[in-house]
């Protein structure tokens, strides 16, 4: 399927869907990237999207799937308009909800149109983090590179916490299992930090001169009952439900709203990075100094894990792949490149530990 540019991808839409005569639409601010949403189905937009995104309803009964354990909010904005012509905004998501059209998603930097029986799937998806809306869902995605496309924001797949005192900012960078969540437990426990990000750590160069900017992340994050059994502490400062998942490996949300600092905005602060991999059988530490160029390449990896990553939703019944732009790799090596140069950098670490060592000989 063909898809124009610009007020092209409307005209598409009602091509497809005679009745869609009017659209309806929310324009919301993730981060600092402004993502306009449209939808033929209104409860798309209201009954279903707020499941996803209400505060009070999550931080109520925290839930696995949500889109604020994976990005801080999607906050509705009002967009300026000249001459009839929507401004302000950095990328479109349509969504055309209809059992009459085959499933398709038509992806480009500026606009995304996903074709699909949303409604219904909505209703019957096993697993919510992979919907439109989910924490692993294509809105995520698609916010990650806009962020980077239109404001020099890398999005890094991390858990950051911040020493208030010391203005040191710990970001601990890994894929899932890798150890973050253990670490996290560990620094905020037992070593005073603050909770800055539990899922996903962003970063620019928005001031000139001023150094690397951080913006606060999501405050949930899903945690392994089996982690907790080694930080019986969490009980007191957390409010642990019952696990929602009966295997070995059953996983709650928890909120460390408790925990976080105060401040939603780090300019420049000290940084410490860590790569962790942690083992729970193991009783002894190995830390490897990671140099200026092993830094750069690893933080690059990990910022095109999510934008670049394949994914299937809706039970494997829509795929999208990677989301590009022109210079994409490019601009994303050269600010992981600027990060490692700039960025007051106190230790580049990578450690392999157990679950109660994951911060040894860090003070």
């Amino acid at each position: 399927m063909y898809v124009p540019e610009g007020e092209g991808v409307t005209g598409a839409l009602m091509a497809a869907d005679p009745e869609m005569s009017a659209l309806s639409v929310r324009y919301l601010r993730i981060v600092l990237a402004r993502i306009g949403v449209t939808c033929n189905n209104k409860a798309m937009l209201s009954v279903r999207m707020t499941r996803y995104f209400d505060r009070a309803v999550q931080e109520a009964r925290p839930v696995l799937w949500s889109f604020l354990s994976a990005l801080p909010g999607a906050e509705d904005v009002s967009t300026s308009t000249d001459g009839g012509a929507q401004t302000d905004v950095d990328a479109w998501l349509h969504v055309l909800d209809t059992p009459a059209a085959p499933p398709a998603a038509v992806v480009t930097p500026e606009h995304a149109l996903l074709i699909g029986d949303f409604s219904t799937w909505e209703q019957t998806v096993a697993d919510r983090r992979y919907t439109l809306f989910g924490n692993a869902g294509f809105l995520s995605k698609y916010s990650y590179a806009t962020l980077e496309r239109c404001h020099g924001v890398l999005s890094f797949h991390a858990v950051s916490m911040y020493d208030e005192k010391g203005d040191e900012l710990y970001i601990v960078v890994g894929g899932p299992g890798a150890g973050k969540t253990v670490t996290m437990l560990e620094g905020t426990l037992r070593r005073g930090l603050r909770v800055f990000a539990t899922e996903m750590t962003h970063v620019n160069f928005a001031e000139q001169d001023a150094g690397p900017v951080f913006y606060k992340g999501s405050m949930y994050d899903n945690v392994r009952m089996q982690n907790l059994l080694d930080f019986p502490e969490a009980g007191t400062r957390l409010a642990i439900p019952d696990a929602t998942e009966k295997a070995s490996d059953a996983k709650v949300c928890l909120s460390f709203a408790p925990l976080a600092t105060s401040r939603d905005r780090l300019v420049n602060p000290k940084v410490s990075f860590l790569f962790p991999r942690i083992e729970g059988e193991r009783t002894t530490t190995v830390a490897k100094e990671l140099d200026e160029r092993e830094l750069a390449r690893a933080l690059y990896e990990n910022a095109s894990e999510m934008i670049l990553r394949p994914r299937a939703y809706y039970d494997n019944r829509l795929a999208v792949g990677a989301i590009s732009y022109p210079g994409a790799t490019r601009q994303r090596l050269e600010l992981c490149q600027r990060l490692a140069r700039e960025a007051r950098v106190t230790r580049a670490l990578s450690i392999l530990a157990g679950p109660k060592d994951s911060m040894v000989g860090i003070s």
